[in-house]
């Protein structure tokens, strides 16, 4: 009988590994699938934005020149709009690629990642460090990656203010944020808990860490450790 439950146990331990393997697959495929469509979403922009400005920008220059003619004022001004436009975009995919200030200042980097994601109707209240003790970059880009991808499921235009918090101790990193919602809309982000699922696992084990989220009247708290 002892062998035959001790048999069972096995068993039942064989199948909750193999169940969280299997999630943690999944995780680490989502994890891998945003960065490629965030890969492709930026390339295609750059295709149909940057590209095509730069080429309008050029053929007004040539087409002047060409006919030793000054530039209109209204021509002007579309060039200087384009110009602008040109900017941003370059801009945009220049903090993707690498984001400011995370190399010298991960606080200054978590802070403008904030910012960026923050609507013009949202409060946002942050607490974050003067003075912080680097990481290797590449487990800091895990991190940023980790709550960007965080905003971009969480933030919606239900959402009213956004609490966050930085803290390095002498062994462990903590990042806290809490986002709340607007009682009529709420119900609109439950949607989006399957993925907020998958980035706790991914997030877990890329960053050998522990992370919890959890949701209630109408306030996400999303919390990661490191160390």
């Amino acid at each position: 009988m002892s062998l035959i439950l001790g048999l069972i146990e096995m068993l039942l331990l064989g199948a909750w590994f193999v169940l969280r393997w299997h999630r943690l697959q999944q995780a680490l495929q989502w994890w891998y699938r945003q960065h490629v469509l965030r890969l492709f979403d930026e390339a295609e922009a750059a295709r149909n934005g940057v590209l095509q400005d730069a080429f309008t920008l050029r053929r007004t220059v040539e087409l002047s020149l060409i006919q030793h003619q000054a530039l209109k004022k209204a021509d002007e001004e579309k060039l200087l709009m384009t110009l602008g436009e040109l900017h941003d975009s370059l801009k945009r995919f220049s903090d993707f690629l690498s984001p400011p200030y995370l190399e010298d200042s991960f606080p200054m980097s978590i802070e403008h990642l904030l910012r960026s994601h923050q609507h013009p109707d949202v409060v946002l209240d942050f607490s974050l460090p003067k003075k912080w003790q680097p990481n290797s970059y590449e487990q800091s880009r895990v991190v940023w990656i980790a709550i960007d991808e965080l905003l971009r499921i969480a933030i919606a235009p239900s959402v009213e203010s956004i609490s966050a918090c930085l803290t390095q101790r002498t062994t462990t990193h903590e990042f806290m944020i809490q986002i709340f919602y607007s009682n009529d809309n709420c119900q609109t982000f439950q949607t989006q808990l399957t993925e907020l699922s998958h980035l706790r696992r991914a997030a877990q084990f890329l960053t050998a860490g522990t992370c919890t989220y959890h949701f209630d009247n109408a306030t996400l708290k999303w919390l990661l450790q490191w160390s």
